[in-house]
């Protein structure tokens, strides 16, 4: 299909919205996208405001916290990812949250999320996502009504399956505690402790 909005854009010609309701946040992002040059920084309290401003007026870039309220960080990348909202659909999401678990990072993928941060944020961690973003050449496929990164599906699966894979190989606990007696035991015979 199409590769992402921001694709190959100079970080100095970059639009960037910023969707967070922490004022402290929000000043943080600011700051840090400022120091890196960025050409254009609009910040938003929540997602409805932003996603009717980013209809209007579509940005590079879309940097969304992930637990917002009334509409979350979820829910607009859904709303922003849905087929019909072209050119929008096609702009790319740094999803950022303070709880992250492995089942919110894969939901946010499984959403068309292109990068997820965990807060505190280092200014180098937000450069380098951004680097990657602007040089991500993949390219989006239509799921239902919903544009999603292509690759992603089967990733995700991938990294279950190891997941899988390695807690059957992985020992019983009696069997991993006798393991780590024996280390120690050893360990101590070697270092000259008994």
């Amino acid at each position: 299909m199409t590769t992402h909005r921001a694709y190959g854009v100079a970080i100095e010609s970059l639009d960037v919205a910023v969707v967070e309701d922490s004022r402290p946040m929000q000043t943080l992002l600011r700051s840090m996208l400022a120091a890196q040059r960025v050409g254009r920084i609009r910040v938003f309290d929540g997602a409805e405001e932003a996603f009717h401003a980013m209809v209007q007026e579509v940005p590079h870039l879309v940097i969304a916290d992930w637990k917002m309220k009334p509409i979350s960080g979820y829910q607009l990348l859904r709303a922003i990812r849905h087929k019909d909202i072209a050119p929008l659909c096609t702009v790319p999401v740094i999803m950022i949250s303070g709880h992250a678990t492995r089942s919110l990072v894969e939901s946010a993928y499984q959403a068309g999320a292109h990068s997820f941060l965990v807060k505190p944020i280092a200014p180098a961690v937000l450069y380098r996502a951004i680097q990657r973003v602007l040089a991500d050449r993949r390219s989006f496929q239509l799921d239902g009504d919903a544009l999603v990164i292509d690759g992603v599906a089967e990733k995700l699966a991938a990294g279950a399956e190891a997941r899988k894979a390695a807690r059957a190989k992985k020992p019983p606990v009696k069997e991993q505690q006798e393991m780590l007696a024996k280390a120690v035991d050893y360990g101590a015979l070697n270092s000259g402790e008994r």
